[in-house]
């Protein structure tokens, strides 16, 4: 095992992500179940296949047995594919609201004074 310093000191790129040129928002519609292909601004493309309408996304068996197909086929699944209903969301386990994060003001977001002292006192 190394350390961070040795991790960073041996890091290597990936990617080379310096410049992502602008193109305008790709849009498709299509029925369930469809399979379609999209051409993508750099000329290749992509083979999407929506969902059949009855699909259960609560099969945990068939959403592996598509997944290994769509991987076989070369396909972009799009839709809910797995969904385990026992557990409980991120919104029960973080007792989240039910307004996003982006949608509420300042006054909402940030901790009154009262709160960031009680937080400084419990970390200093």
């Amino acid at each position: 095992m190394h350390s961070y310093a040795w991790g960073k000191e041996h890091e290597v790129a990936l990617h080379e992500l310096s410049y992502v040129p602008p193109a305008n928002e790709i849009m498709v519609d299509y029925e369930s179940g469809e399979l379609i292909e999209v051409t993508l601004h750099d000329g290749s493309s992509v083979i999407l296949k929506k969902l059949e309408q009855d699909y259960d996304p609560t099969n945990r068996a068939e959403a592996m047995r598509m997944l290994e197909e769509a991987n076989r086929k070369n396909w972009l699944i799009t839709g809910l594919i797995y969904i385990d209903t026992s557990q409980r969301s991120l919104v029960e386990l973080y007792n989240l609201i039910d307004t996003p994060l982006n949608r509420l003001p300042e006054s909402r977001l940030r901790p009154g004074p009262e709160t960031i002292e009680k937080v400084n006192e419990w970390m200093f």
